[in-house]
């Protein structure tokens, strides 16, 4: 048996990048993922910490480090767990985000990036400091975090530290996430992906907890689906509290085993592509079932709006590129002349929904094009090369 997740990577050097093909379990290879038996559907119902519940999850996770009892950064330092927690919103500088994009055309990457001030975070954690000489071994993304966080030797040195301003306590679990290419499908995915399996280690269902964007994008093809994932999403910069206490705040970069070179059998793929489906409504076995039919599917490139520095021709809505195909017609009468007993069509998937691209993408066993994809297990797929 094997499973498979394509990702058809669009890069932005002026050619289409290759293929990411990810196997997930492939027994004709040496080697042999160790996953659990996770069944999405069966997400711990609770939405209030669990000490017993957080040590349980920590011996599970891969290279651990506990710089206090209240603060563990576990596997490469991509992924960290805080308790008893203070987020200050007003030592987070940047835009709102979640703005209209027609609104914001020609703005700079920098600006829809927060910069974060010591005490962001502030965490009851005696000799956090002492920790700082190891960041020149840490990710980029981990130490502009690690940064922000300020630690106390007591409780009541924190609550000192406080201004006087109203404190919010959110009760909920809160997942803090920093998206870097947010309307490129390929790492939207990694994130999706980041963000189920800390969800399924912990053990809490998708409706129990918040995920707070720590980013200042505008608003993106791929917002809807996050929700649809995880229901509960709302940006930093939407918050009305200056001040608000987590007991629980979980942490997670942009390093993903979604990356092929990271991991060539990622964990809980498996699970996480039923996961994802049954999101959308669409169940995974009828996913597989659909590849009745010989068909061919051209997912093309056209002029779109993705993100503001896209701006080159702008009108209205769209934006001219130039990485297309020109002669679609022919490419479709040519396929369809080869093969002649195929169903052979083309679609834009930028103009659909998620679960629009899923339902034409479940019933391909083959496709082509310049565009990220998810197509089902046993599938084919391919990518224009661009000169």
């Amino acid at each position: 048996m094997r499973t498979l997740l394509h990702v058809l990577q669009d890069g932005g050097d002026g050619e289409a990048r290759s293929l990411a093909l990810i196997q997930a379990q492939d027994y004709n290879r040496k080697f042999s993922p160790v996953t659990r038996d996770v069944n999405p559907r069966d997400f711990r119902r609770s939405n209030t910490s669990d000490l017993a519940l957080l040590k349980r999850a920590l011996r599970t996770m891969e290279e651990h480090t506990e710089f206090c009892p209240n603060l563990h950064a576990f596997n490469e330092n991509s992924f960290m767990l805080m308790q008893d927690v203070v987020m200050d919103r007003t030592l987070a500088h940047g835009r709102k985000g979640g703005e209209e994009l027609d609104t914001v055309i020609g703005q700079s990457e920098e600006s829809e990036s927060y910069s974060l001030q010591p005490g962001f975070i502030k965490i009851t954690c005696p000799g956090l400091s002492s920790h700082a000489k190891q960041q020149g071994a840490w990710s980029q993304h981990f130490t502009t975090w690690f940064s922000a966080i300020q630690g106390y030797s007591t409780p009541e040195e924190l609550e000192s530290n406080m201004t006087k301003s109203k404190v919010h306590t959110q009760d909920t679990w809160t997942l803090a996430v920093t998206r870097y290419d947010y309307a490129n499908l390929y790492h939207t995915m990694a994130d999706w992906y980041n963000v189920f399996r800390v969800l399924t280690t912990l053990q809490i269902h998708p409706s129990h907890i918040q995920i707070l964007l720590i980013d200042a994008h505008p608003k993106g093809h791929l917002d809807p689906t996050w929700r649809t994932l995880f229901h509960k999403v709302d940006f930093l910069g939407h918050m009305t509290w200056s001040l608000a206490r987590f007991p629980t705040l979980l942490w997670h970069g942009p390093q993903s085993k979604l990356n092929p070179l990271r991991a060539p059998c990622p964990p809980d793929l498996d699970q996480f592509s039923r996961f994802f489906l049954d999101a959308h409504g669409i169940p995974a076995e009828g996913y597989k079932r659909n590849l009745t039919a010989l068909r061919v599917t051209f997912l093309w490139r056209r002029d779109y709006l993705a993100h503001p520095r896209q701006i080159l021709s702008f009108k209205r809505d769209k934006t001219t590129i130039q990485r297309k195909i020109y002669n679609e017609d022919v490419l479709v009468s040519a396929v369809r002349s080869a093969y002649p007993k195929f169903v052979v069509s083309g679609h834009q998937l930028d103009n659909m929904t998620m679960t629009q691209q899923l339902s034409i993408t479940g019933e391909t066993p083959s496709g082509s094009g310049g565009h990220q994809t998810w197509v089902p297990p046993a599938a084919g797929a391919t990518g224009f090369l661009f000169r």
